[in-house]
């Protein structure tokens, strides 16, 4: 599935541009992987939100911060 057709707004960054968002605060890392994947390890500072939950859990996702999803 490609997200692009269901989610034309989303936006594609690449990988320096995603550290200059967190390191600035702006963004936020959120694994959508599976939990157990994200126990095995994840990028420091990330938070999760495997992608079955995502939509449930963006509530508690902290405002103001853009999501960066991996």
């Amino acid at each position: 599935m490609r997200v692009e057709r269901h989610f034309p707004e989303i936006e594609r960054i690449t990988v320096d541009e995603a550290r200059r968002r967190v390191a600035s605060g702006s963004g936020l890392f959120v694994d959508v992987r599976r939990a157990d994947a994200y126990a095995a390890g994840h990028i420091p500072g990330a938070v999760s939100a495997p992608a079955r939950l995502l939509i449930a859990r963006a509530r508690v996702l902290p405002l103001g911060r853009d999501p960066i999803l991996y």
